[in-house]
């Protein structure tokens, strides 16, 4: 069915990026994204059929797939071990969009030709489940089949899955610009929610602008108090320093929906990406709320059947043996910014 895919990537890519150790594997049947174009993934180090198997299962699902069997070089301009290419995919985003410039560890295609477009993808929605090390991968891909889901690597900073919104999704907009909600969940969802049928969950939102799906209801800053003593002394002078009022700032208003489970229409998660960079600069710069960000969080306190994050692991990405207060304040800053702006939330419990 696309006889001449290669050679039409050999005449898009730059000169020198083929060579006899590249290779393509193309699907029996190739999904477009939304927007009517191709996916391909950048696999480096492909020395074996155990790892073209591996990087395969890797790869987006209905995308082509481009092999690099010389150790010597890489496509995607990032050198890395053979044990680590895999993590590679996920944490540094090695794919190909296919239509535009982006991102420094990317190669990007012009649009193929319209004869090799098949399908749209088979679920409106695109949910991110976020993994931050190799056995939550391997966990996700056991539980989340579903056609809405995205396994991807995260990197380990001091916002946890809060990265998303600064790091991930940004570099991937190409991919959900054109779906009908995007969003995130954490590896271990399956064990917090009702339902992993999202695509149901966001049919029954009647049109929302965000659905949140760990939604509470409770007093957004007076709970987050009583679970993490120094959050006002953090979130009031940062949102004050970006000129909100201290009414809007802790209104009992504000609903509440926790651990980054929640997706939203692309110009909405847009709008919430570029507000959330504004306040991570806040968030890193206001002088007097630092001792209170590095504070102990009292996370710890809950038992380590929530707090998983032993002291070596906390030392690992804080230098703390704690949990500090960076990913309480901003798990719960959609709460505040699109209620600010007015966007129709739907929440299930």
């Amino acid at each position: 069915m696309i006889t001449d895919v290669f050679e039409w990537l050999k005449s898009a890519c730059p000169i020198d990026f083929f060579d006899e150790n590249v290779f393509l594997a193309v699907p029996d049947q190739p999904i477009a994204a939304n927007d009517g174009r191709f996916r391909v993934t950048l696999c480096d180090h492909a020395r074996s059929d155990d790892d073209v198997t591996l990087m395969l299962n890797n790869a987006i699902p209905g995308g082509l797939v481009l092999f690099n069997a010389n150790p010597a070089k890489t496509l995607h301009g990032h050198d890395a071990k053979l044990d680590d290419v895999f993590f590679d995919y996920f944490e540094y985003e090695s794919s190909v969009f296919i239509g535009r410039t982006h991102g420094p560890n990317a190669h990007f295609l012009p649009k193929f030709p319209d004869g090799l477009v098949t399908s749209q993808r088979a679920s409106r929605n695109l949910i991110y489940v976020l993994c931050p090390n190799a056995k939550a991968v391997e966990k996700a891909r056991e539980v989340y089949s579903h056609k809405w889901a995205r396994i991807i690597w995260i990197p380990s900073t001091f916002y946890l899955e809060s990265v998303a919104y600064f790091h991930v999704l940004e570099s991937r907009m190409p991919e959900w610009k054109h779906a009908d909600y995007v969003g995130c969940i954490g590896w271990s969802a399956y064990d917090k929610m009702n339902s992993l049928d999202l695509d149901d969950v966001i049919s029954q939102s009647q049109n929302a602008d965000v659905v949140a799906f760990m939604y509470r209801g409770d007093p957004l800053v007076a709970t987050a108090d009583q679970w993490h003593p120094n959050f006002s002394k953090i979130w009031i002078p940062v949102l004050t320093s970006m000129g909100y009022s201290q009414n809007d700032i802790v209104s009992t208003e504000i609903p509440s929906y926790y651990c980054n489970y929640w997706a939203a229409r692309p110009s909405q998660m847009a709008a919430y990406i570029e507000f959330f960079k504004k306040f991570k600069i806040q968030l890193e710069n206001v002088p007097e709320i630092q001792s209170f960000l590095w504070s102990d969080s009292t996370y710890k306190d809950r038992g380590t059947d929530i707090a998983k994050l032993d002291e070596e692991k906390c030392m690992t990405i804080w230098g703390t043996q704690y949990y500090p207060y960076h990913p309480f304040i901003c798990e719960r800053l959609p709460c505040f910014f699109f209620w600010t702006i007015q966007a129709k939330l739907a929440g299930v419990r």
